[in-house]
Parts: C-alpha cells; sequence; structure tokens
C-alpha cells in the first residue's frame, strides 16, 4: 500500500507498465448509507478521509516472483507527477 496525493494519475500510471493497482476504500465508512445514523466526531475523521483520498493497494501476494516484484517497484519508481 502507498499514500499519494495524485493517487489517481499513480494508478493509471501503473496501468499503463502492466501494474494492477487497487483502491480498496474509495470512500470512508463513515460516509457510507450503512451507517449514516451512527455518532461520530462533529469535526469530521480528517485522517480516514485523507486515506480514501490517497491509498493505493499494490500487488502484494505469495506468488510474485522476484520479477513481479522488481516490475512493481520500478514502475511506482517511475512515476512523476505532472
Amino acid at each position: 500500500m502507498v499514500h499519494c496525493e495524485a493517487r489517481d494519475e499513480l494508478q493509471a500510471h501503473l496501468h499503463r507498465q502492466g501494474v494492477q493497482a487497487l483502491i480498496h476504500y474509495p470512500v470512508p465508512v463513515h460516509h457510507q448509507e450503512p451507517f449514516a445514523d451512527v455518532a461520530r466526531d462533529p469535526q469530521g475523521m480528517a485522517q480516514t478521509e485523507l486515506h480514501a483520498k490517497t491509498c493505493l493497494s499494490l500487488p502484494c501476494h505469495p506468488q510474485m516472483t522476484d520479477a513481479d516484484i522488481d516490475t512493481v517497484i520500478a514502475a511506482v519508481s517511475s512515476f512523476e507527477k505532472r
């Protein structure tokens, strides 16, 4: 997992490099309909909202080869925010 202010651009860049990266929680839980009536801090949940805007899950599983890992590292390293 990485955090990037230009998350969507990074995700598109990774896709072009053949690396699948996913956004697992695009909407913070406290903004989802089933939790509309749950009490929460009236000042909001700034860290949770920042996480939802910037978090990107990178490939990470036991079947990845060293070459797969190198590909992910190279793709992330080559990203330049425009």
